[in-house]
């Protein structure tokens, strides 16, 4: 009975922290930041977006498909084109030629 109230209670959902973590990683430049001291900032943020939204696995142990993997896959590609994306537009501006 504890345990199925605990479970209710803290298994739904905090969709504005997840609004929230998602805006921010989205949003998130390195700016003046060495490559060095922006990777961990922009890492933190997906670790703690992965504290709230969980990747799906297969729990039947008869999965030949590998959707997990492959979710998994997905998940690293976004987090490796958010980088980057941030790494470019922080180069794009550092180049930009005023007049």
């Amino acid at each position: 009975m504890i345990e199925e109230n605990l479970c209710k209670r803290y298994a739904v959902p905090n969709t504005r922290k997840i609004h929230q973590l998602k805006t921010n990683i989205a949003g998130c430049k390195q700016g003046g930041l060495e490559v060095v001291d922006f990777y961990p900032t922009l890492m933190g943020m997906w670790s703690e977006l992965n504290n709230y939204v969980k990747i799906p696995q297969c729990t039947c142990g008869k999965c030949e498909c590998g959707v997990g993997s492959k979710v998994v896959k997905l998940i690293k590609r976004s987090i490796l084109i958010n980088f980057s994306w941030a790494l470019r537009m922080s180069l794009t501006q550092a180049f930009e030629v005023k007049y």
